[in-house]
């Protein structure tokens, strides 16, 4: 009876720790150049693969499992003149919110190593700025990538509030911006200033956004291998 009680105590952890969800956390730099990055990184049960390279235009690999965050990836592509290949793989469903911080944060990573390979090399402005349309929709987005980490997200007095922009909450995508901009170590202004369609203005904003970028990754030799003075008090 004793040996038969000890065996099955051991089945019962056993299958406990089988039940129980990995959980693992890793950041893997597998490319690092001033033309192109790649990275992998780990978060819970989720491994989110991306690669971006500048240069000619590449057909672009994008799936987070988000069909229409999906298509404001692909006009951040766009127009931001990066080719984007974004994978996300998970065992679980995991919620829009959570899929769209880590997006951000993942792609503020990624450029952050193509800010620095490219700051070393070729110099790049690191200040840019653009305004997107989208049908009635309007939005401004400006960015500076000096290490000064943050984001301002501002609403004209004509935008509703709309809450959803179909599966996804407009706190999803304001978290996306929060979180890239903490990632990639770069001040980030969104005014979002005219827009009667919910799709309209948040397309607006990423065309805004990856101009902007477009602007901030323009090379210009005068930035190499320095630091932008900060102001002193």
């Amino acid at each position: 009876m004793h040996s038969f009680s000890s065996h099955s105590t051991n089945t019962s952890t056993e299958i406990e720790k089988v039940e129980r969800p990995r959980r693992r956390s890793f950041f893997k730099v597998l490319e690092a150049s001033p033309q192109a990055v790649k990275i992998v990184k780990g978060v819970e049960d989720a491994t989110i693969n991306c690669r971006i390279t500048m240069g000619s235009k590449e057909s672009w690999n994008i799936n987070t499992s988000v069909r229409s965050f999906d298509e404001m990836l692909r006009l951040l592509a766009q127009y931001s003149k990066l080719n984007i290949d974004l994978r996300l793989e998970t065992n679980t469903v995991k919620s829009s919110t959570w899929i769209i911080g880590n997006i951000g944060k993942v792609l503020g990573e990624a450029l952050r190593i193509l800010t620095q390979e490219k700051s070393k090399t070729t110099g790049i402005r690191k200040l840019g700025y653009s305004q997107g349309l989208y049908g009635e929709a309007f939005a401004e987005v400006r960015i500076l990538l000096t290490g000064k980490a943050g984001c301002w997200i501002t609403r004209g007095p004509n935008v509703k509030f709309f809450g959803r922009v179909g599966e996804i909450s407009e706190e999803a995508l304001k978290s996306f911006f929060v979180e890239f901009a903490q990632a990639i170590g770069g001040t980030l202004h969104v005014d979002l200033i005219r827009g009667e369609d919910p799709y309209n203005l948040w397309y607006a904003t990423f065309i805004a956004f990856g101009e902007a970028l477009a602007n901030a990754f323009t090379e210009d030799e005068w930035y190499k291998q320095q630091s932008i003075v900060e102001p002193t008090a």
